[in-house]
Parts: C-alpha cells; sequence; structure tokens
C-alpha cells in the first residue's frame, strides 16, 4: 500500500512493474490512497482482503496466472457494485457493436456468413454436450462421472473447432460414445424442469446462482433452453426485417442462412441419435408460433421464446418451469407477470421466477425446495416418474 490515508482507494493491478508505478504515481496525485497487485491472482487475493475500502480497480487486461477479465468476474462476485476499468495496453482498440442488421460481418471481416456457419456448429455441439450432461447426471451410479466426461468433451470439442472443426463428425461420435459408457440408472424418472430466462443468465453458472445445480440437488432433471436458439432466432428476424425493408437481397441471403443452418445442425445431431429425449427439442419457429396468446411473436427478444418454449415443454413431459432473469429486467418482469396465465392454461403446472442481482440469496433454496415439492407431487400425479413416460430410456449402448 503507498500513498497518504484518504478516503477514497484505488486497486492499480498490472504485470508491469513500471507501468503500474506511473499509474499509482498519477493516480495519488489525484489524492487518491492505492494498492497494488502484480497480476490478476494477487488482484483478487488483495481485493478479498481490503473489499470494504477500495473504491475502484484499475485492471490490465492480459497478465500472467489469470487475466483482467477472470479478474474481474472474480471481483465482481467479491462485490457486485465494485467499478472495475479495464485497461487493453492496445495502441488501436477497435469498437464494434455486432448486429443482426449486417448478418454479424461488422466482427468477421465481411465474412458473416462464413462466421455464423463456424459460431453456430460451436453452438449446436455444445448443446448437444450439455444435453448428455444434464439428462444423465442425476441418474449416475458414480458421482462426478457424467461431469468428468463432459469436461473432457469439451475440450475435445474446443481442440477440434481451434483446428478448423474438420474432423467435427469423428469427434462428436466419440463424444456421444463417453457419454453411453456412464453407468447410470434407468429406474423412476426424476420430474423434469425446464430452464428457460435471459440467454446470458441461463447459460452463467454465476448469472443465474448455480439454478441448475440447485434444482439436481433437490431431485430435479433439468432441461434448458439452447444457446443456439438465438442465432436460429435471429436469422429469423433478419429475414423478417428484410420484408419490411423491402430487402429482396436480405431475404435471400437469410434464407440461405437458415437452409444451412438446418443442415449443418442435422449433421451434428446425428451422432447423438436416439440418446437424449428428443421430445423435447422445440424448433424457434414452433416457438413463436405458440407464444401467440401471452405474448406477440413479433416482440423482439426473449418473451416472445420463453413463453413459447414453456407453452409448448408443458404438454411434452415437464414437470415445472424455472424462469431465470436479470433484476428489474423489463424483458424478464413482463415473462414474470404473464406466466401466471400460461401455468392455469397448463393445468396448474409448477412455476417459479428467479430474479438474480448477483448477491447471494438464502430465500432461493427455500423457494426451489418448495418448488420441487410441487414438481415432485405434478409428476407423481400425471404419471409422469415412470421410465416408460414418453418411451423415456437413458440409452447406454454404443
Amino acid at each position: 500500500m503507498t500513498g497518504k490515508n484518504h478516503l477514497a482507494t484505488v486497486l492499480v493491478v498490472d504485470d508491469e512493474y513500471n507501468v503500474r508505478l506511473v499509474a499509482v504515481r498519477m493516480i495519488e496525485r489525484l489524492g487518491f490512497q492505492t494498492l497494488e497487485a502484480s497480476d490478476g491472482q494477487e488482484a483478487v487475493e488483495v481485493f478479498r482482503k481490503h473489499a470494504d475500502r477500495i473504491t475502484c480497480v484499475l485492471l490490465d487486461l492480459t497478465m500472467p496466472r489469470m487475466d483482467g477479465g477472470q479478474a474481474c468476474l472474480e471481483i465482481l462476485r467479491i462485490r457486485r457494485d465494485m467499478a472495475v476499468l479495464l485497461s487493453s495496453g492496445y495502441e488501436k482498440t477497435e469498437i464494434i457493436a455486432p448486429s443482426n442488421d449486417d448478418s454479424y460481418e461488422s466482427i468477421s471481416g465481411g465474412h458473416g456468413s462464413k462466421f455464423r456457419l463456424n459460431a453456430w456448429k460451436g453452438f449446436v455441439a455444445m448443446d448437444m454436450l450439455r444435453k448428455m450432461k444434464q439428462e444423465r447426471k442425476p441418474y449416475e451410479l458414480v458421482p462426478g462421472t457424467t461431469e468428468a466426461v463432459y469436461k473432457q468433451s469439451l475440450k475435445d470439442l474446443e481442440s477440434c473447432m481451434e483446428n478448423g472443426g474438420g474432423t467435427l463428425t469423428d469427434t462428436l461420435a466419440g463424444i456421444a460414445y463417453a457419454f453411453t459408457q456412464i453407468p447410470i440408472s434407468n429406474g423412476k424418472r426424476k420430474p423434469v424442469i425446464a430452464v428457460v430466462g435471459e440467454i446470458f443468465m441461463r447459460d452463467n453458472d454465476f448469472c443465474s446462482a448455480q439454478l441448475v445445480r440447485r434444482l439436481e440437488k433437490f431431485g430435479a432433471e433439468t432441461w434448458i433452453a439452447p444457446f443456439a436458439e438465438w442465432l436460429s432466432y435471429s436469422t429469423i428476424r433478419y429475414t423478417r426485417d428484410s420484408k419490411w425493408k423491402g430487402d429482396f437481397k436480405g431475404v435471400i441471403k437469410s434464407r440461405l442462412q437458415e437452409y444451412f443452418q438446418e443442415r449443418t445442425a442435422s449433421k451434428i445431431a446425428k451422432p447423438f441419435h436416439g440418446l437424449f429425449d428428443e421430445d423435447k427439442e422445440v424448433a424457434v419457429k414452433d416457438m413463436l408460433n405458440a407464444c401467440g396468446p401471452y405474448v406477440h411473436k413479433h416482440y423482439d427478444g426473449d418473451p416472445a421464446l420463453n413463453m413459447g418454449t414453456s407453452a409448448i415443454l408443458a404438454d411434452r413431459g415437464i414437470s415445472g418451469i424455472a424462469n431465470i432473469l436479470p433484476f428489474t429486467c423489463m424483458p424478464g418482469t413482463l415473462v414474470a407477470s404473464i406466466s401466471d396465465q400460461l401455468r392455469k392454461d397448463k393445468d396448474n403446472i409448477p412455476y417459479v421466477s428467479i430474479a438474480y442481482d448477483g448477491q447471494e440469496d438464502a430465500s432461493i433454496d427455500l423457494r426451489l425446495q418448495a418448488f420441487m415439492h410441487q414438481a415432485n407431487q405434478y409428476a407423481e400425479d400425471k404419471g409422469l416418474s415412470s421410465a416408460d413416460a414418453n418411451n423415456w430410456v437413458l440409452n447406454t449402448t454404443p
């Protein structure tokens, strides 16, 4: 620690001593007290020790041991309201705003179609891995086996995609086989809970307050809306918006995107055919057709997808719906406000909305326990607990 005893303290983090020294001296001349760290890991340790007195963190982006991005996440876990300034150190940093209007060409050097196709392959493949994991983990005979297979599969997929994806079919076949070798129990099926909500919330354990893990702890099998649905949705919106603008070229381009996305997704899913509950696959177009009683399909964003998915899956053997939303988020609040009508329309299916603001809340566990009690009762009443329900069985053969 350096500087005089002022009220405001800035944590300066940089692995280059001279850069850090200059920053510290400039900040102290402005009347602030400073703390220093030479990398992300040290920064987290220093911040944890002095979190109550630090006002701001000046954080280098590229550092050894732990980079600035990861350190920022760890710091925000400790204090969600902390002001963090990330500094890249690059002479020229281009700022872009990815947009569906140009098919995301702004982040792909003018190669929007190629970028989307490669991203699409990765998203669809990742979604398949998650489906296999979530459907098997609640029934594994040796705790931790499914997670280990998933992590190794993720590494294999990342390596494949980083090297161009030329071996993707063989890689996925090997991953599918690995999942079939997990010892599992095919008996009474646990209540299936559909996890829906804002895409960045449901796909990040921290942002969702570990919702999937908590539900599994209380005896659920979970189904989570696929990440790839957002890219599929953006293609549909691209077609729609092009029609509205009279952009014939945009319509043709978006139709081609849709065709190749569907064709590619079919190929990626092939090695997993028969290995998971495919009845719960919901096409984005079907979501938009099913959301009508609750929200207009042209309400852009999560609500249409959320309500459409929930309406369809409520008729396909799930026992409850968990909706995750950012605290005070307007689209999420809209979904929460109209969810009661959906619940009533679907024979009072258990439904819970969890608004999360990044702070730990002990009441979440209590709410989820009560929710799971309702889901268990619903599953029993509807005959969804037997292994034969919806022709369900976990395939463990290669």
